[in-house]
């Protein structure tokens, strides 16, 4: 339908297109309602990759016994979307697509090298996360095509337990608690030794105009054995 009946939106929890429909900034007058792919809400693993549907809620990532053995910030991100209503409808196709910087799972998917899988009538490809946004809420996202799973390759390096420690951190800075966007969500993973922060990855949220990796704090983590020092004691 997107190909040969569009131009089409497509629509799944939307806890998005209704802030634009309030606003009045929604132009869109056609939209296919993807809500009942029961598929797309799959959370599974596919090998050593952590598959998300596109339409797992924010619900479901924090009920998932994969996610949060896997990737247990995205946890946490998901608690602090909105209130009980918004993590039972918004879904992590549509937090990616309406490509906000302010969304709280995108400096996780960052972090954590997620693969954005994209499927048209005809094909399927991927695209790295860091590279799926062009600019500011826009992204390599054709009008025919939809954004199906997000797909969270396994983290590589030596973990012994006796002497690192394998960090996921998620934060979210606000001006007050009760302010319901972030102003800055933040995530962080790595492989934490006595000695060297090794493998450091970061994804800082609204300071840029599009979700991506910062290498400057990277490096800044990664140089710093004092931090992994404090993190250990």
């Amino acid at each position: 339908m997107l190909r040969d009946d569009g131009p089409l939106v497509a629509l799944a929890g939307a806890t998005d297109l209704y802030v634009s429909l309030n606003f009045g900034t929604l132009s869109a007058t056609r939209f296919l309602d993807l809500w009942a792919l029961e598929p797309l809400r799959r959370i599974e693993m596919r090998g050593d990759v952590l598959s998300l549907g596109a339409l797992a809620t924010y619900t479901s990532l924090t009920r998932s016994r994969l996610v949060k053995q896997r990737l247990p910030m995205l946890v946490d991100a998901a608690r602090q979307v909105g209130g009980v209503q918004i993590q039972n409808r918004g879904t992590i196709g549509g937090n990616i697509a309406n490509g906000s910087p302010a969304g709280d799972t995108l400096p996780v998917f960052a972090a954590a090298e997620a693969i954005v899988v994209i499927r048209s009538a005809g094909a399927e490809r991927r695209a790295a996360f860091t590279e799926f946004y062009s600019g500011y809420r826009t992204s390599v996202l054709r009008p025919e095509e939809l954004i199906v799973a997000v797909e969270i390759p396994a983290i590589t390096g030596r973990q012994p337990a006796s002497a690192s420690l394998f960090a996921n951190n998620f934060h979210q800075l606000q001006c007050s608690a009760s302010t319901p966007l972030a102003v800055t969500p933040f995530a962080a993973s790595g492989l934490f030794s006595l000695s060297i922060t090794r493998c450091v990855n970061s994804g800082p949220g609204s300071f840029r105009r599009k979700a991506e990796r910062s290498s400057s704090s990277e490096n800044c983590i990664s140089n710093s054995s004092q931090l992994a020092g404090h993190l250990l004691a």
